[in-house]
């Protein structure tokens, strides 16, 4: 708890929460919100380091990820990782957004070791969530196979966002030192479906392309594919576009690391 609070204190003069008590962690958060929603970020900033001051449970994830979203954006990477290395990830609700850009901003130091053991424990999260079958998206691994010096790994698993609906998910990582994982989904979204339905069409089922912050819809299909069938959909594309994807803007002064699409990417895990 000391070096805890000697941390914290360099992020911001304050006087800690509660720790040992919820309520005050719930309050102390409802204060962060409150500001964050004034755009008043000083006091947005001070309230999350009160939180952080706590340490190094669960519940300082939030704060820790949006704190470290700002020194991201300040270009202050050794408190990125100050504030979210210590922190277990992916997992939690809020895990994937704090667990890409703390991949990302290894990336960017080049940090090669702490980067592909970051990723390692990524890939390890995804495939736990996507390859259970007791758990939320009772899921299962159905195949491994590359595409040049592309490795992909599939799973059919049923995986919930909003109004999409995962049939089959693709995790796709290039055989580089350097690469990020990536996905590719074939969805079914059910609004759209209930409104196919009662017109007495065919509902499309979505195959989309994701990384970090890049969204690319490959094609739609009228009817549910194959396993097979969805397979050489992925095989098409990634012989068309191994590597028109890979490389992204770079990041400019003020930007974060943050992800826009860390759900989808690593999908499964988190939510």
């Amino acid at each position: 708890m000391i070096a805890a609070l000697a941390f914290a204190a360099a992020l911001a003069p304050m006087t800690p929460v509660q720790c040992a008590d919820p309520a005050a962690q719930r309050a102390a958060w409802g204060e962060v919100a409150n500001a964050m929603a004034k755009q008043d970020m000083p006091a947005a900033r001070e309230g999350m380091d009160r939180m952080i001051a706590c340490g190094e449970g669960p519940y300082t994830l939030p704060p820790r990820t949006y704190r470290a979203d700002i020194a991201s954006k300040a270009g202050d990477d050794a408190l990125v990782v100050k504030l979210l290395s210590p922190v277990p990830m992916p997992d939690g609700p809020i895990g994937p957004q704090a667990a890409w850009l703390l991949l990302r901003t290894y990336a960017k130091l080049g940090d090669q070791p702490a980067f592909l053991a970051q990723r390692g424990r990524l890939m390890a999260a995804i495939d736990k969530a996507l390859g259970d079958p007791t758990g939320p998206a009772k899921g299962k691994r159905v195949d491994r196979f590359k595409v040049g010096t592309i490795q992909i790994t599939a799973y059919q698993a049923d995986v919930v966002h909003g109004p999409a609906h995962r049939l089959f998910e693709f995790i796709i990582l290039d055989d580089t030192p350097t690469a990020q994982p990536e996905s590719i989904l074939f969805t079914n979204n059910t609004l759209i479906s209930e409104m196919a339905a009662k017109s007495g069409a065919a509902a499309p089922i979505y195959v989309d392309r994701y990384q970090c912050n890049i969204h690319v819809v490959v094609r739609s299909m009228t009817d549910v594919p194959t396993y097979d069938q969805a397979k050489a959909v992925v095989i098409d594309e990634l012989n068309r576009h191994p590597d028109s994807r890979q490389i992204e803007e770079p990041v400019q002064a003020g930007q974060s690391q943050a992800c826009t699409w860390p759900l989808f990417t690593s999908p499964g895990v988190g939510g």
